[in-house]
């Protein structure tokens, strides 16, 4: 008889634990979707989610009369909430792609003339259609302060066929402010060398073929080394960077610096010495003249050759740049 008054209630506690477990649980309103998508992208927590579900939810019941809100605040929407919180703007998600930038640069031409030989008195007929140079660009913001640059430079040799070296490839670290130097950067690699980037930014002059220095075969434009570089004091006024030139617009004018191995970025080292190179602009007038520049510019080291020369330059150019004309 014992076993039997036991097996009733055992019974009905199996039962009501049947009934339990097929009840609906009461966990609040059902999640929206895009509610649970933000949740596994990890725009909200979960606490957040079920809140804005439960504002939303509360919303969409039937309000007081009109007259009874009177005098009150709107109401925000769970929906507007939920725009709020998955906007951009709160939440930007990362992407891969920032800071990317590519461009690129081809000096193309058509050509139909005679060409010198090289030798007094003899020329030979060009009639052609011409690549110059061909560079593709890429730079990378890595960092609020750090830029990477590789700009590889497509050319076509004396036995026509397409070559392909690297100009730049340099890693840059730049700031807004150092003292009294506006915008200080300093360039690490295959990096600018002081002159011939500035002279192309001051000079437009150049369509297809080098600058005066690098034509007569003295230097050229970048080469492995350090180069530190800025503007004195801040920058000229905003009309005369759109309207004028944005390169190198340092109020009272600009200065670079740099040390590099000699050979220039299309050389073999032939030398264990290093060159020192420096360029210095002055904008005395800026409030008058802006346009008005004299700079200097001077280079010291071994000659890149195995007989190991002296090599020393210096340089002086006086420039006037306005919107309409450029003259150096």
């Amino acid at each position: 008889m014992r076993g039997k008054r036991w097996r009733v209630p055992g019974l009905l506690l199996a039962v009501v634990f049947v009934l339990a477990s097929n009840l609906p649980a009461q966990e609040g309103p059902a999640m929206d979707p895009l509610l649970r998508l933000l949740v596994k992208k990890g725009v909200v927590t979960e606490e957040e989610a079920v809140e804005l579900q439960r504002e939303y939810e509360t919303m969409k019941k039937p309000g007081p009369p009109l007259a009874a809100q009177v005098g009150k605040p709107a109401p925000v929407s769970g929906a507007q909430t939920l725009e709020a919180k998955a906007s951009p703007e709160a939440a930007p998600l990362p992407n891969k792609l920032d800071g990317l930038h590519i461009g690129t640069l081809i000096y193309a031409s058509y050509q139909d003339g005679r060409a010198y030989e090289g030798v007094p008195g003899k020329t030979s007929r060009e009639n052609r259609f011409v690549i110059k140079r061909a560079y593709l660009n890429i730079k990378m913001d890595i960092a609020p302060n750090l830029q990477a640059r590789v700009t590889p430079d497509i050319h076509q040799d004396s036995t026509g066929d397409w070559k392909t070296r690297f100009k730049y490839v340099y890693g840059k670290f730049h700031w807004q402010r150092l003292g009294f130097v506006g915008k200080p950067s300093v360039e690490v690699g295959l990096a600018h060398m002081p002159w011939l980037d500035w002279e192309e930014a001051i000079n437009g002059f150049r369509m297809q073929d080098t600058m005066f220095l690098e034509r007569n075969h003295i230097f050229n434009s970048a080469d492995l080394g350090v180069l530190f570089g800025g503007n004195f004091g801040g920058e000229l006024s905003e009309e005369y960077r759109h309207e004028v030139n944005h390169h190198y617009a340092g109020r009272w004018g600009s200065f670079q610096v740099g040390i590099y191995n000699g050979g220039g970025y299309h050389a073999v080292e032939q030398t264990s010495n290093k060159a020192i190179e420096g360029r210095i602009s002055i904008r005395p007038v800026p409030d008058s003249l802006p346009g008005f520049q004299a700079t200097a510019f001077g280079l010291t080291g071994k000659g890149n050759a195995l007989s190991e020369p002296d090599w020393s330059l210096a340089a002086l150019m006086l420039s006037y740049e306005s919107s309409r004309f450029v003259v150096t």
